[in-house]
């Protein structure tokens, strides 16, 4: 019969830099701003399952862009009276207004390499140069609406 890996109750920072995949200074700095609350054994930290499960919510959220303020907003939504519904409910509104953040910003990148490369075909054709021109458009960042901050 296989054997059944049980998580540990305890973690060192090592271990969990390793499982995560970030160094031990981004854990102290998580524990620093108060996202993270290890205990202590003489000068070691010692990480419990719930700091593991928190740092899985920290980590996933930085790779998907969120910033700091927005992930410590869902762990403090965490309720185990709800199952965490609340939680999720927030990290999918927060990952749904990046990914139309993202949507805009390919959409700029998008118009400002085509308006580049009509000028580099036009420098290569020997036409006469948007950049002489005082009323040539301007790169579509600086055209289109930028959303407003968050």
């Amino acid at each position: 019969m296989p054997s059944l890996s049980i998580a540990p109750l305890r973690y060192t920072i090592s271990q969990l830099s390793r499982q995560f995949g970030v160094t031990p200074r981004a854990l102290r700095f998580y524990e620093q701003i108060g996202l993270v609350e290890p205990n202590r054994d003489g000068p070691n930290r010692v990480y419990s399952r719930g700091d593991c499960q928190r740092i899985r919510v920290i980590t996933s959220g930085r790779k998907a862009g969120l910033t700091l303020d927005h992930i410590k907003e869902l762990l403090d939504l965490y309720d185990t009276a709800d199952g965490g519904a609340a939680q999720i409910g927030k990290a999918i509104e927060r990952l749904r207004e990046r990914v139309a953040d993202l949507d805009v910003q390919r959409e700029i990148a998008a118009a400002s390499l085509t308006e580049l490369e009509l000028r580099l075909e036009r420098v290569r054709t020997g036409s006469p140069s948007l950049g002489q021109d005082r009323f040539a458009p301007r790169l579509a960042a600086d055209v289109l609406p930028r959303r407003a901050a968050r």
